[in-house]
C-alpha cells in the first residue's frame, strides 16, 4: 500500500547516511576488509496484498545487505521461487 511504502522509504532515507557513514569508516580505518557488516531482518514481505490491504510477512523469503569482508560489491546471491513465496536454493553470486 502506498502507507507501506511510504514508510519503507523513510526508513531507506533513515538508514541510508549512517550506512554510509559506517562502511565509509572502515574503509578510511583499513578495517573493512575483515569485519563483514550485515543488514537483516527475520521476514520478508509476501510478494501480494493480504486481507488487511498490506503485503504481510514472509519467512520463506528475504533479503540481506552485506558488505565488507570479501563480499564482491553489487553482487546477490541466490534466487526464489516463482512469485517470490520461498527460496530456490543456491545461486552462485553474479
Amino acid at each position: 500500500t502506498m502507507a507501506s511504502s511510504g514508510r519503507h522509504s523513510i526508513q531507506a532515507e533513515i538508514m541510508g547516511q549512517p550506512t554510509t557513514a559506517l562502511i565509509a569508516d572502515l574503509k578510511r580505518r583499513g578495517m573493512l576488509e575483515c569485519t563483514l557488516v550485515v543488514w537483516a531482518a527475520e521476514f520478508g514481505r509476501m510478494p501480494f496484498l493480504g486481507q488487511q490491504t498490506r503485503r504481510d510477512h514472509n519467512p520463506g523469503a528475504f533479503i540481506c545487505f552485506l558488505a565488507g569482508a570479501g563480499v564482491r560489491k553489487g553482487s546477490s546471491y541466490g534466487e526464489s521461487k516463482e512469485f517470490g513465496f520461498k527460496a530456490a536454493g543456491r545461486k552462485e553470486a553474479r
